[in-house]
């Protein structure tokens, strides 16, 4: 039995205000932080300096806020579909929020990570690394990360298959986030080396890598922090319910399997 209706409203609208703050916060950080890693591009400096005078500009500039009005929203829209199945614990067999818009989003942010990864090496041993602002950039670019899209989106549907949604998406989370930061660790060196013998810092493989990562990263953090109370009311949720069919057991808490679906219950 569910908590009554009154009690199930008030609960869904604090998790929706707390979202919607998280979002507001993060997309404000995120602007700041963007403006910053932007500006520090287009230094002289070899260690990317940073003029604050550029950050101010750029920072109320209308040119780059309706380019992040823009963009944020396509940004939201896709955390939003990656986490539907965090909405809370559903059985394995129940129906609830398609998992597969989920996992397509998490392979596509997969295939960033791969694509990443490339051009870290493309931008350190090849000169394409010196020359990315051209039409066979983008080719390239959107090749490695379609290539990992659909690589990634396979493999996480076979592996999703008969686990539960939400504890599939709570570990994506956290895989994302933590592989964006052993490749940033990993990418850091190359890009001081890339940095000091480049005089067009922007144009670079390691740049781009580290913005790819740098937008993977944050995009899979809110998800991640998510499903830490998650995880406690999955808990609290398992004590006395069948993780496949969801079936009731308080009254029979020292049965071994379910009575609805057979599968075995004592954990």
């Amino acid at each position: 039995m569910g908590p009554p209706d009154h009690l199930a409203r008030r609960l869904l609208l604090r998790r929706l205000v707390a979202i919607g703050t998280f979002w507001i916060v993060q997309g404000a950080l995120g602007w700041v932080l963007a403006v910053f890693w932007i500006v520090s591009s287009m230094s002289d400096d070899p260690v990317g300096a940073i003029r604050l005078e550029e950050v101010r500009a750029t920072l109320v500039s209308p040119e780059a806020l309706r380019w992040w009005a823009t963009w944020y929203p396509v940004y939201l829209l896709a955390q939003a579909l990656f986490m539907l199945p965090m909405l809370g614990p559903v059985p394995i067999r129940q129906k609830g929020p398609p998992a597969i818009l989920s996992l397509a989003v998490a392979g596509f942010a997969m295939g960033g990570l791969l694509a990443a990864l490339l051009f870290a090496v493309l931008g350190a041993v090849m000169a394409l690394g010196r020359d990315l602002e051209t039409d066979h950039f983008w080719i390239v670019f959107w090749s490695f990360i379609g290539a990992g899209w659909i690589l990634s989106t396979s493999l996480l549907l076979s592996f999703s298959r008969n686990r539960s949604r939400d504890v599939v998406t709570s570990r994506l989370a956290s895989t994302l986030f933590l592989g964006s930061l052993v490749e940033i660790a990993a990418i850091l060196p190359l890009d001081v080396m890339v940095r000091r013998r480049t005089d067009c810092y922007c144009g670079t493989g390691t740049y781009v890598s580290l913005s790819i990562l740098g937008v993977v990263g944050g995009f899979a953090l809110g998800p991640m922090l998510y499903a830490i109370p998650l995880a406690r009311r999955r808990r609290r949720w398992l004590e006395c319910r069948c993780e496949v069919c969801g079936y009731d057991m308080r009254d029979t808490p020292q049965a071994s399997r379910c009575p609805e679906c057979g599968s075995g219950w004592l954990r």
